[in-house]
């Protein structure tokens, strides 16, 4: 709830300022110096006209004048209305541009096939550990080991492919079943297990490179990058890449 007030808030904040923004260079005062500048000219015109034509025949004038000068500042409520109506307008296509843009963007970024090799790799070594039949005494080391997995494949595809993607794979939702024969800890773990993989297929899918054959040569080259980064992901030692 409080977090959607606060996009709420900076929503219209953002569009009081735009609005107020567009209002300002209509009228010309798009800064204060301009403003002083309107101030500064209407009062030396009074004080001219109040010295050499007279202080009776100037009075009429001076109020004409100053009025006229000051004629931006009292249109500004009105002017600030009618772009406080149009502006909403005008951040919602300029939204859409940007998500249209970005969304292209995306679509035309293709996965190299070292990439797709080795998450496809990734998956199916999860889908390995998801059908295993676990024994309740051996539920902490599966746990630790999909834990392990999680990072790695979190971690190659932060490094291999797009952040986006790495924080989807980790902040996934699932719902934890209830299952009487193992703990609540080794559930979660199978839910979110079960949940990234199915996260991780879905970007395989989405991409257009060839993941589903891989030649020997590639087979041995895959085999020795990834030990090679699993090893210095858990060291820290660094990153190698593949192609």
């Amino acid at each position: 709830m409080l977090r959607a007030l606060r996009l709420v808030w900076h929503y219209w904040e953002r569009v009081f300022r735009l609005a107020a923004k567009a209002t300002c260079h209509t009228l010309w005062l798009d800064s204060p110096g301009r403003v002083m500048v309107i101030v500064l000219v209407a009062a030396i015109y009074g004080l001219l006209v109040w010295k050499f034509v007279g202080k009776d025949a100037a009075q009429s004038e001076m109020v004409s004048q100053m009025l006229a000068w000051l004629s931006p500042l009292f249109a500004f409520p009105a002017v600030f209305l009618w772009n406080l109506v149009f502006v909403p307008a005008k951040v919602q296509m300029e939204s859409q541009g940007k998500i249209t843009e970005l969304s292209k963007t995306l679509q035309e970024r293709t996965m190299s096939r070292g990439t797709a090799l080795a998450l496809s790799e990734f998956w199916r070594r999860g889908m390995e550990m998801l059908g295993r039949d676990v024994h309740p005494r051996d539920e902490a080391d599966w746990v630790r080991e999909t834990q392990r997995w999680e990072r790695i494949t979190m971690e190659y595809l932060a490094n291999y492919y797009t952040w986006q993607e790495a924080n989807y794979f980790q902040t996934v939702r699932f719902r934890v079943p209830h299952n009487p024969i193992h703990t609540q800890g080794y559930n979660k773990a199978a839910a979110g297990l079960d949940a990234r993989l199915g996260h991780l297929r879905s970007v395989l899918d989405a991409n257009r490179t060839d993941w589903s054959t891989i030649t020997a040569e590639e087979r041995k080259r895959l085999d020795r990058h990834l030990a090679a980064f699993e090893a210095e992901t858990f060291a820290s030692d660094g990153l190698k890449a593949l192609d």
